[in-house]
């Protein structure tokens, strides 16, 4: 048992050290491959909008249905996709969101009334004015 722990023990703890070492790396790695490879995306997909003359989806009806499967329990969105999409429909549906929502992204207590419900200037109008 001692002779295999004196051959083998440099060996394991070795390996342990590379794979700890090894890990570190790539988590740096990849951090700094997203840090660059994200906006360089965006631009290529960008530069392909153009090519084939496509353009972002909009919206000229300013209103939202605002989805409960789109929250946590605790009414944070957790579906930013969807919070995206709908905010870049159009200026208005943005400006309810920032509304509706504070910078956490949480829904605020006097609009959860609207959960699963339609969104639109009107019934925030009548939401602020109770």
């Amino acid at each position: 048992m001692d002779k295999n722990l004196i051959k083998w023990g440099p060996w394991v703890i070795g390996l342990g050290v590379a794979y700890y070492v090894f890990s570190k790396a790539r988590n740096t790695v990849e951090e700094a491959v997203d840090t660059v490879g994200k906006p360089i995306g965006g631009a290529l997909a960008e530069l392909q909008f153009l090519i084939n003359g496509s353009h972002a989806v909009t919206s000229s009806y300013v209103g939202f249905v605002l989805d409960s499967e789109k929250l946590d329990e605790n009414y944070k969105v957790k579906d930013m996709l969807w919070y995206e999409g709908i905010s870049k429909l159009n200026e208005g549906n943005d400006a309810m969101l920032r509304e509706i929502f504070d910078r956490n992204k949480v829904l605020k207590p006097q609009y959860i009334v609207l959960l699963d419900g339609e969104v639109n200037p009107e019934i925030l109008f009548t939401i602020n004015k109770a």
